[in-house]
């Protein structure tokens, strides 16, 4: 494993101080297991966003009146 050192506020330290009451063996552990849930936390709303992107542009593919709509908002917006 690679180290690193970070700076943290106080809330936080006391929180990582309580490291055995969560049941983690030591507070890197605590750490590990927070870093992992965020990293996959963003990756999934990464994928969400890159859903909801693809079906919005399938819908404007199929859908005259929103292209209309689209359209006419766009002209209407400032340069």
């Amino acid at each position: 494993m690679v180290q690193v050192r970070i700076e943290v506020e106080e809330p936080h330290a006391q929180f990582l101080q309580k490291y055995r009451d969560y049941g983690f063996s030591d507070q890197d552990a605590l750490v590990r297991r927070a870093i992992e849930r965020l990293r996959q936390e963003l990756e999934s709303e990464s994928l969400d966003l890159e859903e909801s992107a693809r079906l919005y542009a399938e819908v404007y593919q199929t859908c005259q009146e929103t292209q209309e709509l689209t359209e006419a908002a766009l002209s209407d917006w400032p340069e």
